[in-house]
């Protein structure tokens, strides 16, 4: 085997393990059935792929006129091709959660029980995403679409729940933590966090100040967001070192701040979750603020006084 084709099946079988053996295994009883109607409904199949796929098939003959033969099949094996065709396990229980949350969206108040897999319930019945971004899913459409938010909400809903069942924002607090020292201090400096002005909001053409820079970060899509100087950032730094030191990186400490911190940086800069019309795409730049590299990246190089 030569180099090439043995660096290709080692990345293969590194995919291969990445989940645990047990998200491999059917969650579905061994001698269960399934219609076909179900079938492709629950498990999200083309009328075809059934058919194309020559899973073993039971015929119910029709008690009623006009009505067609029953067509039974193992679940299990739909379940296994349903895995086949969505990328996986994993990747199909994904996209049986966005279509939970859309379905929410174009029917409230209903139930989505008949269209996913009983076996699935545990991971899809109680799926929801959090309100703060209906919320801003909601303001996003109106901004863009005064007027016709029914009828381009759905279009943002759909992508928008994609992006967030494959990469799914940490939990934010549901209160605040209490005053001490460190986090003081950190709500000082965000008190009196640059904001920029109206007119540079509404443009990609700013110079490089002593307040906030223009930086491009997602040249594919085109966008272009605002960043503090140097010279806050060290100050913030410094006080998020702080918040650490004294309450760690749990929800009492690094998992707190990081969301006052985005807060701010998405109203200060314009640059939280937004939809952009041209490239039919969610961006966050302020998310950055609440992944660990950034954590990893101050706490490796701690700015002093």
């Amino acid at each position: 085997m030569d180099q090439q084709n043995s660096t290709r099946v080692k990345k293969e079988e590194e995919e291969e393990t990445k989940l645990p053996k047990s998200t491999d295994l059917s969650l579905v009883p061994i001698n269960q059935k399934i219609n076909k109607s179900a079938a492709d409904k629950q498990y999200r199949l083309e009328k075809q792929d059934i058919y194309n796929a020559g899973l073993e098939v039971e015929i119910i003959p029709r008690k009623v006129v006009n009505r067609k033969d029953t067509q039974l099949y193992f679940e299990w094996e739909v379940e296994q091709l349903a895995w086949k065709i969505h990328g996986g396990q994993q990747a199909f229980i994904r996209r049986l959660q966005a279509l939970k949350l859309l379905y929410s969206y174009t029917h409230p108040g209903k139930s989505y029980d008949h269209l996913r897999p009983d076996s699935y319930a545990a991971f899809v019945d109680l799926y929801e995403m959090p309100r703060w971004i209906w919320n801003k899913c909601s303001s996003e459409t109106t901004r863009l679409f005064p007027g016709q938010e029914r009828a381009n909400g759905t279009k943002l809903v759909r992508l928008l729940t994609r992006e967030y069942v494959n990469s799914p924002y940490p939990s934010r607090p549901r209160i605040a933590p209490p005053s001490s020292p460190s986090f003081n201090l950190l709500r000082s400096i965000l008190d009196t966090a640059p904001i920029l002005p109206d007119g540079l909001k509404k443009t990609n053409n700013a110079e490089r100040g002593a307040l906030y820079i223009l930086e491009n970060p997602c040249p594919a899509l085109g966008s272009a967001r605002y960043e503090w100087s140097q010279g806050f950032l060290a100050a913030l730094f410094h006080a998020l070192n702080g918040v650490i030191a004294d309450h760690g990186e749990g929800p009492d400490g690094w998992e707190a701040a990081r969301w006052e911190v985005y807060d701010k940086a998405s109203s200060a800069l314009n640059s939280g979750l937004s939809y952009v019309p041209d490239t039919e795409k969610w961006i966050d730049p302020a998310r950055i603020w609440l992944e660990t590299p950034y954590l990893k990246l101050y706490k490796e190089e701690p700015v002093n006084e």
